[in-house]
């Protein structure tokens, strides 16, 4: 028996590039944002707060609460006032989220991203700055 699988596109993917690290997560996190959407509904904000082992795993959590909030609460951040501090072992994100909430109208969502993943992520330094690649399931 000769099975063929149609060939589908579940994944999107996205280089971002900065001068700092902090800025580096902010283009990540506004990437995250316009590729679900061009309007945003209303005013809010949120607090956020995330520790992690590595800069990579802080990285991830961080896109994954961005999209945790949008989940919940249909809160999509188009601002971010972060602050990042590192030692060796010990990674930290603290910092404010503004933004509005995801339209309720189908037609105004580009893709509806279900999650980051680890698949071809990287974040590394570079000599102009940092660079980041990220792929999400949609």
């Amino acid at each position: 028996m000769n099975r063929s699988w149609p060939q589908t596109f579940a994944d999107l993917g996205f280089n971002v590039k900065a001068r700092t690290l902090t800025d580096l997560f902010v283009r990540a996190g506004k990437k995250l944002t316009q590729l679900q959407t061009r309007k945003i509904e209303g005013q809010s904000q949120k607090r956020i707060a995330l520790t992690a082992p590595t800069i990579t795993d802080l990285f991830y959590q961080f896109l994954t609460e961005l999209l945790f909030l949008k989940d919940r609460d249909r809160f999509l951040a188009t601002e971010f006032q972060i602050t990042i501090q590192s030692s060796k072992n010990h990674h930290q994100l603290q910092g404010r989220l503004k933004g509005g909430l995801l339209p309720q109208d189908p037609k105004a969502i580009l893709a509806d991203i279900k999650a980051i993943t680890y698949h071809q992520l990287t974040i590394k330094s570079t000599t102009s700055g940092w660079q980041a690649r990220v792929v999400v399931d949609v």
